[in-house]
C-alpha cells in the first residue's frame, strides 16, 4: 500500500491523520477518514468526510476537489520530508471539529504532532498538523486593513478593530491567495497612517516571502489595489481626509 494496506475486514476510522503514500483496501478492507490528508491515492473501498486525497475531485461530504493540487500546494516543504501546512495551504481551516471530539479528542489541551495546539482559530485543520498562522480575513467588500497602531483584536485584518499590524503581510498573504479571486473581485488594502517597512523579499522562486534584509522590497501584487490615507476609523474611501498629513 506504501502508507496503509488494510486486508481481512481490516476496517479502520483514521480521523486528523496525514497519510503520504497510498491505502490499499482489499479482501473486504477499507477505510475511514474524517478531517484527514491522504496524499497517494485510495485503491478499494474508503469513506471520506471533510479530507483531501490526491487526485480525488468529490467534494461530496465536504471532501476538497484535490485534482489541480501538487503536495508543495499544501505541505510547507515535502521533499525533504515536512508535511506541515504551508501558511497558504487549502487544508487550514478545513476540518470538522464534531468528528475529532467523537473520536475522543479534547480540543482544549490537545496538541498536534508538532507540539502545538491542535486548536488554532475556530476551526480544526485538515491531517496530523494545526497551522498556526493567523489566517488573513478580507470583509464582506473584500477588503484588507492594515494598522501599525493597532492595540487587541485579532490581527486577522478583517475590519480597522482587527486590523494586522504590518503592510509587508498583507502583500505576501495577497500574492500567495492571488489565484482564488483576486482577477473577478480585485482586493482592496485599506492602511492607516503609520510608518512601514518591507519585510520580505519578492524573488520568485524559493526566496519569496522570506527575509533578505537589503534586499526586502514591497511587492506589488496583480488585482489588488493599496489605499494609504485613511486614520483608522473610515467606512469608505471618500471619507478619508488626505489633507492630514499624519495619515
Amino acid at each position: 500500500g506504501g502508507g496503509i494496506y488494510n486486508y481481512d475486514n481490516s476496517s479502520p476510522s483514521l480521523t486528523n491523520t496525514t497519510v503520504v503514500g497510498a491505502i490499499y483496501n482489499t479482501v473486504n478492507g477499507s477505510v475511514t477518514l474524517n478531517s484527514s490528508i491522504v496524499w497517494g491515492g485510495i485503491t478499494g473501498g474508503y469513506i471520506a468526510n471533510y479530507s483531501l486525497i490526491k487526485d480525488n475531485s468529490s467534494t461530496v461530504n465536504n471532501n476538497i476537489d484535490a485534482t489541480a493540487l501538487t503536495d508543495t500546494d499544501i505541505f510547507t516543504d515535502p521533499s525533504n520530508g515536512d508535511y506541515s501546512l504551508k501558511d497558504s495551504s487549502v487544508a487550514i481551516n478545513a476540518g470538522n471539529n464534531a468528528s475529532y471530539t467523537t473520536a475522543g479528542g479534547d480540543l482544549a489541551n490537545d496538541l498536534d504532532l508538532a507540539g502545538n495546539a491542535r486548536l488554532f482559530g475556530a476551526t480544526i485543520d485538515l491531517g496530523a498538523y494545526e497551522n498556526q498562522s493567523i489566517q488573513f480575513t478580507p470583509d464582506s467588500n473584500n477588503i484588507l486593513y492594515v494598522n501599525k497602531a493597532v492595540s487587541g483584536g485579532t490581527a486577522d485584518g478583517s475590519s480597522w478593530s482587527n486590523a494586522l499590524p504590518e503592510l509587508a503581510d498583507a502583500l505576501v498573504w495577497a500574492k500567495n491567495n492571488e489565484a482564488t479571486s483576486w482577477a473577478t473581485t480585485p482586493l482592496q488594502i485599506w492602511v492607516a497612517g503609520g510608518t512601514y517597512n518591507p519585510l520580505y523579499s519578492p524573488e520568485d522562486g524559493a526566496n519569496f516571502g522570506t527575509n533578505q534584509t537589503r534586499e526586502n522590497t514591497f511587492l506589488m501584487v496583480n488585482n489588488v489595489q493599496l489605499y494609504g490615507g485613511f486614520a483608522g476609523t473610515e467606512t469608505t474611501l471618500t471619507a478619508r481626509d488626505l489633507s492630514i498629513t499624519t495619515n
